[in-house]
């Protein structure tokens, strides 16, 4: 039986492993920023999270999630917590990427191209200027 890392993605030749090893770099360029936690190898899951405590609505936090990219069985999960926070940032999000949204927060990413990993950097780009505009980062 395939595992979720070989597994062909919906459209495109990529596999959906190779999908989440294009994705990685683009997380990685954040990683200066926030404190990354991932799978050993093989790797399934990407995270970014600010380590600094914050108030938010009132209530604390030690931590502060900022974004993951996890491998699932049909995709490649991008999600992008500034989007629960402040939903109004859906507005600025690149269409191709927009078309991926499920839900709040997570993008379901099936294959990849210079503009779709482009979107996505412009949404963890939008992401860290609402962090840092709410001192949000450490």
């Amino acid at each position: 039986m395939p595992s979720a890392r070989s597994k062909p993605a919906a459209t495109g030749s990529a596999t959906l492993a190779e999908v989440f090893d294009q994705l990685l770099p683009v997380f990685a360029e954040f990683s200066q920023h926030f404190t990354v936690r991932e799978d050993a190898a093989p790797k399934r899951a990407y995270h970014l999270w600010s380590l600094k405590p914050v108030t938010i609505d009132g209530r604390d936090y030690p931590e502060l999630y900022f974004a993951s990219i996890i491998l699932q069985k049909n995709f490649a999960g991008f999600y992008l917590f500034p989007l629960y926070c402040h939903p109004k940032l859906k507005q600025q999000l690149a269409p191709e990427l927009l078309r991926t949204l499920k839900g709040k927060t997570c993008f379901h990413i099936k294959h990849t191209d210079p503009a779709l990993l482009a979107a996505v950097r412009a949404a963890l780009q939008l992401g860290l200027s609402d962090y840092e505009s709410h001192h949000w980062l450490p």
